[in-house]
């Protein structure tokens, strides 16, 4: 259900402060209630113990403290997101003489805002600002493109070398790009956010206890740092982590291009061109395996590491490994006749 109304509070707790619904999660995440059907939410009792440990593991179902029984989620839509884009662009470029062009331009940028799209949700406690401000999704650090076309010399005046091997044009874009922001996720096996956070529509976010590129490699398997990462606490509201604070592979891409125009009559010719994609072939991954599965709440051994304690693989799509690659290089040939 969509509306255009004030926003509903958490139904556990009427504090209209922001401290006072941090204190309402604190409150909540330390108590297991026990819910009887038919027994209104404000009369539950608190359960003595949880026989997993797990708090909220045997609390009654959600729905049933919905404000607006048969009711599921009602979404208001607001403008609460805020966000920014500010530049350093530069370019050079040298027009076409001597049979050369070139250009080239650099962007330092920064896209800075709450959600990368407009269906981010707003936190229910105001620090939607506070907790999800940073870089978005599309923010890319340093942007080079350098493109450019370069005519061959002229070797042969005239007869058949001159019509094979004179005219040729070689062309070329290369690009450098800083990689993709993105933060680290988690999973323990039986405990979700409502476990965590009081909240199933407000998450728990890893807790960052060390310096997660510290002792990397640059091989495709050690991108982060395992000990770095630790599980949230249970009552946790979501901010010991920050947003999106690390940085995917860059990329680095050349394309070359080489052609040239063969005059059939006054008004036919046919062109002849191999395009390159890649032509280095250069290994450029494009994402890393940032999801980290702890093996419960209170054990935050990690389930998923890429090599076993001994050393011996474990699981080559393991945490911290590269998720892919881009294209290779890639190789076509063009035959064009125009009339």
């Amino acid at each position: 259900m969509n509306i255009q109304a004030p926003p509903l509070r958490l139904p556990f707790r009427d504090d209209k402060e922001p401290s006072g619904i941090h204190r309402g999660w604190q409150e909540w995440l330390s108590k297991v209630v026990t819910v009887k059907l038919g027994t209104p939410a404000s009369a539950a009792k608190p359960a003595a113990s949880n026989s997993q440990g797990v708090p909220g593991q045997i609390a009654f179902d959600a729905n049933f403290l919905r404000p607006y029984p048969g009711f599921g989620d009602i979404i208001l839509h607001e403008f609460g997101g805020t966000s920014n884009y500010n530049s350093l662009q530069t370019s050079v470029n040298r027009r076409f003489a001597k049979g050369l062009f070139f250009g080239f331009n650099w962007t330092w940028s920064r896209a800075l805002g709450t959600t990368s799209d407009r269906l981010g949700f707003n936190r229910i406690d105001n620090l939607t600002r506070f907790a999800n401000y940073g870089p978005l999704s599309f923010d890319r650090l340093h942007t080079v493109n350098i493109f450019y076309t370069y005519e061959l010399p002229k070797i042969f005046r005239s007869g058949a070398a001159h019509s094979l091997m004179d005219g040729w044009e070689i062309s070329g874009a290369t690009l450098f790009q800083s990689g993709a922001p993105y933060q680290v996720s988690f999973s323990i096996p039986g405990v979700g956010n409502q476990n965590l956070t009081g909240s199933y529509t407000e998450p728990a976010r890893v807790k960052l206890v060390g310096n997660p590129l510290s002792g990397i490699s640059g091989d495709p398997y050690h991108r982060l740092n395992p000990a770095a990462f630790a599980p949230p606490p249970v009552g946790s509201i979501g901010l010991d982590s920050p947003t999106n604070y690390l940085r995917g592979p860059g990329f680095n891409n050349t394309n070359l291009s080489i052609q040239k125009s063969f005059l059939v009559t006054e008004g036919t010719r046919f062109q002849l061109r191999a395009d390159a994609f890649n032509v280095f072939n250069h290994t450029q991954f494009n994402g890393v395996n940032s999801k980290v599965n702890f093996t419960s709440l209170t054990n935050p051994t990690i389930a998923n590491l890429y090599q076993n304690p001994d050393g011996t693989i474990k699981n080559i799509n393991g945490f911290g490994t590269v998720s892919g690659a881009r294209d290779p290089r890639i190789m076509q040939l063009v035959v064009r006749f125009q009339f």
